[in-house]
This record gives C-alpha cells, structure tokens and sequence, in this order.
C-alpha cells in the first residue's frame, strides 16, 4: 500500500484516537477534574546559582527545580502507577471525611501511548522501534482497539456512589474530594448573569467554602509529587511554558534551518511534509483503509463479575498488515531524516533554552 502522494499539501492532524486515549487515561480516576496546583515560592538567598555553560540562562534553586519538573518525563513514564498511588491516598482521604469512595484505576492497554512520536521532535524514534512497527499505531492494532473497547464498558464504582447522593451530598462529596463543588448538569444561568468558560454562573460557587489546596485530590497530588522530587506547576504558567516555549523554538533560525534540512530529507522519499505532524495525514489515511474494513460483532464479557453485551471491532488482516508495512516505511524514512538534519537535537536543545528562559520570566514577574 503506497500512501506516499495520497496527501495534499494541506497539514493533518495525527490520528484523534491518540487524544482519545490520554482522555482515558486522564479520566479514568472517579468523576475527572483538572489537577490543582500551587505556585513554587521563589528562594533565592539560599539557592546557588546553577551551573550553565553557553548561553543557558543561570537560575536560583527554585526556578531550576521548575525546569526540571517541566522537562521531566516521568509522569508518561510512570502514569499507571502514579494514579494508583494518588487513587489510593484519596480513598483513605475521603473515608477518613465519612465519605464511601473505591480505588479505581483503569489500566491502559499495552501501546495506549501509540503514535506519540509523530506529535513532536519531543519524543523519541529508533530505527529499531521504527524497522519493527513503525510509530505503533497499526503494530497489535485489533488486539488495542478491543482492549479500549473493553475498558470503556468498566463501570467506575465511584460513579454509582455519587449517583446515589442527593445535591447537597454532592456538593459535600466534591468539596472534600477536589475543593469545590461541581454545578449540576440541570443548571441553568439567569438572564444577563456573568458565567464562567463552563456557562456556570459566578456567584454559583460563593454558596460555599471551598479548600482552595485541592481536597484529598489535591493533598494525594502533592504528596506523590514530593515523592518523586517534582514540583507543582500552575496550570497559567503551564500553558505560558507550553505556548511560549512552542512559539519560541519553531521561529528560532537554528531549528527552521533543521527543520527544512528534515522536510527536503523527507520530500526526497517522495513524503509530502514541513513538519513532523503532516506525517500524521499518511498515517490517518492508512487509518481510513483499516477502519473501512471493521465488522462489529457483538461479543457477550465478563466485566467485573459481570456478563454484558459489548460491540467489538474485526478488521481484515490483510489490510492492517499493509497498512503496518507503509507505517514501517514511513517511520524509518522518518528516523533517517532526523538523523541527516539532527533536527531531534536541535529541538531537544532549544527546549531547555527557552524554558529556562520562560521560567526565570516567570519568577520574575511574580
């Protein structure tokens, strides 16, 4: 199967599986929420100055150790086991309040974290991971969508214990488990009221006291967090970092030259792309090949001690061994180019520049 000159110059998204998958990752927890965070203090009577050759930007204690929770990897690294550690410290949390809460942690399939490499020079690709299964997205593919499927149809027993509550249970459930109270889903804001990003009313949440620290969810956080020597980041200074760091290394000259150095590399092979996520497009259209050839059976599971009906996908195996044979292709055309126009270093190295930079702005401004 040849995907070479099926794409238009237009830019592709990668496969909306792989968003798919961190969403039930990240919401396989009990009733989902964003984390809450605090801001790191800045201590620099007591901080040493770091050590940085070239032009890296020298940081107090605090802002190095910001830097370094930025760039770490842990939580893709450890996420299963992260989220059972915090699960766990929640349950004893909320029933210590009086409140019945279960552990409850779904844990992904093998190679949930397919494709990750076709998002960013971020993530890295051998071209013995790339010669074996390309970015993992058609390697094991019918055996992952059934395995998702399957994990779908678990029930979270949380779900059914904040069911059974009425509002003003809810509301005292939610205070002790995130710090404030989830509005109902019946709610509806009067005429001319000033609403949130969410259309909730402001003054809805000044009926009660809200822990401001996170709730069990935000105590269990912080303290697995200090565990694994990371800090908290803000969710603002999250999204300055992401945003800003993002902005800055793709107009940096060093990384347009690499870049370009990549896409010539590329378009040599005869692949249409600028950036590492037009290859994304190939891969949604082998995607396209394998799904129209999906029969749904209807398949009867045990899931936790119970029979249930669940549709699962079959897909031909021809089709899905070409279309891993055209990935294969891709992916290790892909590793070569990297390679030739040590585009992945650049990268690598532009990061920690301009975070640092973004960090040291950070402190500086608060």
């Amino acid at each position: 199967m040849n995907v070479r000159h099926r794409l238009t110059g237009s830019r592709r998204g990668v496969l909306l599986g792989l968003a798919i998958v961190l969403a039930v990752i990240a919401g396989a927890c009990s009733p989902s929420t964003d984390s809450v965070t605090t801001a790191p203090s800045r201590d620099v009577t007591s901080a040493e100055e770091s050590s940085t050759p070239g032009d890296r930007v020298a940081l107090s204690g605090s802002e190095e150790a910001v830097v370094q929770s930025w760039l770490s990897d842990w939580w893709e690294a450890e996420s299963t086991n992260v989220q059972s550690d915090i699960d766990a410290l929640v349950g004893v949390c909320m029933r210590s309040q009086g409140f019945e809460y279960v552990e409850y942690v779904v844990e992904p399939p093998e190679g949930w974290d397919y494709g990750i490499a076709l998002e960013s020079f971020d993530y890295p690709l051998s071209s013995e991971e790339a010669a074996e299964s390309g970015y993992g997205v058609f390697a094991n593919f019918e055996e992952r969508e059934r395995a998702f499927e399957l994990r779908l149809a678990i029930k979270n027993p949380n779900e059914a214990i904040y069911g059974a509550l009425d509002q003003d249970a809810r509301v005292e459930y939610d205070i002790a488990w995130l710090g404030f109270p989830r509005p109902p889903s019946d709610l509806v804001a009067p005429k001319g009221a000033e609403v949130d990003e969410m259309g909730v009313p402001l003054d809805w949440y000044e009926q009660w006291e809200v822990d401001e620290s996170g709730g069990c969810r935000g105590a269990a956080e912080r303290e697995i967090a200090e565990e694994l020597d990371t800090v908290e980041i803000p969710p603002e200074w999250s999204e300055t970092l992401a945003v800003g760091v993002a902005s800055r290394v793709n107009s940096d000259p060093d990384f347009v030259d690499a870049e370009r150095v990549w896409a010539r590399c590329m378009n040599a092979a005869g692949y249409q792309a600028t950036t590492i996520t037009d290859l994304g497009g190939y891969i949604s259209l082998l995607f396209q090949d394998v799904s129209g050839t999906a029969r749904i059976t209807q398949e009867t599971v045990e899931v936790n001690g119970e029979s249930i009906q669940i549709a699962l996908p079959d897909y031909d195996d021809m089709v899905v061994a070409d279309a891993l044979d055209a990935e294969r292709d891709l992916a290790t055309t892909d590793v070569a180019c990297r390679d030739e126009s040590g585009v992945v270093e650049t990268f690598l190295e532009l990061k920690e520049r301009f975070t640092r930079e973004i960090v040291a702005e950070l402190f500086s401004a608060n």
